[in-house]
């Protein structure tokens, strides 16, 4: 039994501090990125949300534009293109899940790398720098929160 113990504790003690091996850090390195990708993205969602209609689902823009996201009519009827039937009504765009569900279909779309400035310019193509700006400013604010 002590024998046993002995041969059980230099196994633990020998591979408990072999060092990562390459594959390990890539790997480890690789899904840190993934994660802090994810977590720009939400933020960025979230900045968008509040630069849009400060969160407000019943917001109405100067062109048409409804929700919390300020869907257009043909915003929406790109991502009902996308997906090749009628998923999506005008009324779901008050809806703020379903706003940003179209989001996402429509940037995964279009955006698949889920690039920061990509996706604020195809979110608002006629925005100014300055749009931009404030997105990246509540997505920095945010972030500290």
């Amino acid at each position: 039994m002590k024998r046993l113990s002995v041969i059980v504790f230099v196994l633990f003690t020998t591979t408990a501090f072999v060092p990562y091996s390459a594959k390990c850090e890539r790997q480890f390195t690789h899904t840190i990125k993934t994660q802090n990708k994810i977590d720009e993205w939400h933020l960025l969602i979230k900045a968008l949300i509040h630069v849009e209609s400060r969160g407000n689902s019943n917001a109405v823009g100067k062109c048409d534009d409804v929700g919390v996201l300020q869907i257009t009519p043909i915003y929406l009827q790109e991502v009902n293109r996308i997906f090749r039937k009628e998923r999506y009504t005008l009324a779901d765009r008050y809806d703020s899940l379903a706003s940003v569900e179209m989001f996402e279909i429509y940037q995964n779309h279009h955006n698949s790398t889920k690039d920061i400035m990509r996706a604020i310019h195809l979110h608002n193509p006629r925005a100014s720098r300055v749009y931009a700006d404030s997105v990246l400013n509540v997505m920095n604010r945010l972030r500290y929160e």
